[in-house]
């Protein structure tokens, strides 16, 4: 236990001696902290949101991607092609080497006509996912709150609690000195005069308990921050934690929290996102309809037109309509 505490004493001494920290933007930190900077701080820096908030970018982008399965693709392609070969000759027998050239070029597109709902239901999904995103970090943001109010009000009540043991010692060391007194006099006997000292090395022993506790407390709400063990950190003891309003009662509690919390409405957008992955899975079932054209012209060298010649000649349109028809897809 005195190795423990040693330990503890000495981290803390560390951490109360002064550097200069800065935030991830790269502004100083202050030194005592009041709740609300420490909530600002908080939300601001905290790993675990900044996470959920790239999360949330990421959905945004899956949501733009769904809108544009709507629009129509373009792919372009181009070939150069060398070729050598032996090949029979029949007018004077035996082989001749030949050596060709050709070059294509080719536009397709094609757009969606119809899959038994899938884009639609996979945009609306996406935009849920992006609502559930949000939802995740009010309610991490609303977690990391609570915890840092509950550390921040067990600090101020650690304190309160080093005051009141620093009087009782006080109280108790006068107690060991007028009872010196007293027994030096032949007032009281030796074990009286005895459990005073007890008493009072009691009292001191609390007291260390009740200090390390201060310390204890501002170390969990430092780690709730994040910081830096190098980071010197205090809080500022506000004039007075007496509510200005009055509590609500637990039936308006109640029906706040069902209409507000992220968690419930999370839950249902949880909800409504599976039963859009269902939709989707079934359009699996419906035929898909795609309207498709494509631009192709292409030369070689064995024609005798001319290089432009050929590609006008060679090039062609093509458009139509595929229709996919699913009829067994093993189970799946």
């Amino acid at each position: 236990m005195v190795l423990r505490l040693s330990v503890l004493i000495i981290c803390c001494s560390i951490f109360a001696a002064p550097l200069h920290a800065q935030d991830s933007s790269g502004h100083p930190l202050p030194s005592r902290w009041d709740l609300q900077t420490c909530l600002d701080y908080a939300i601001k820096n905290n790993i675990t949101l900044n996470s959920l908030r790239l999360t949330m970018a990421t959905a945004q982008q899956n949501y733009l991607l769904s809108k544009a399965a709507r629009q129509p693709n373009l792919t372009g392609s181009a070939g150069l092609t060398y070729t050598h070969s032996k090949n029979a000759n029949p007018v004077v027998g035996g082989f001749q080497t030949q050596s060709s050239f050709s070059n294509s070029f080719e536009l397709t597109s094609s757009v969606t006509l119809y899959n038994g709902g899938y884009i639609n239901n996979d945009i609306r999904q996406k935009n849920l996912e992006i609502e559930s995103a949000n939802l995740n970090i009010l309610e991490n943001a609303n977690d990391i709150t609570l915890q840092i109010v509950q550390a921040y009000l067990n600090i101020l009540l650690a304190k309160e609690n080093v005051v009141y043991v620093q009087d009782l010692v006080s109280t108790t060391a006068a107690q060991v000195d007028q009872g010196k007194k007293e027994y030096e006099a032949g007032s009281i006997a030796r074990n009286a005069y005895i459990e005073l000292q007890a008493q009072l090395a009691t009292d001191k022993y609390t007291l260390v308990t009740a200090t390390n506790s201060v310390r204890q407390n501002k170390l969990t709400l430092k780690q709730i921050l994040q910081l830096s063990y190098q980071d010197s950190f205090d809080i500022v003891d506000p004039d007075t934690i007496v509510a200005k309003e009055s509590f609500p009662t637990l039936d308006s509690v109640e029906s706040i929290a069902l209409q507000n919390r992220p968690e419930i409405r999370n839950g249902q957008v949880g909800i409504d996102i599976s039963r859009y992955d269902l939709a989707k899975a079934k359009a699996g079932y419906l035929p898909v309809l795609t309207a498709f054209g494509t631009l192709n012209t292409g030369y070689s060298n064995n024609s005798k037109d001319d290089y432009i010649s050929q590609l006008d000649n060679n090039f062609f349109q093509q458009a139509g309509i595929s229709l996919s028809i699913p009829i067994f897809n093993r189970q799946r």
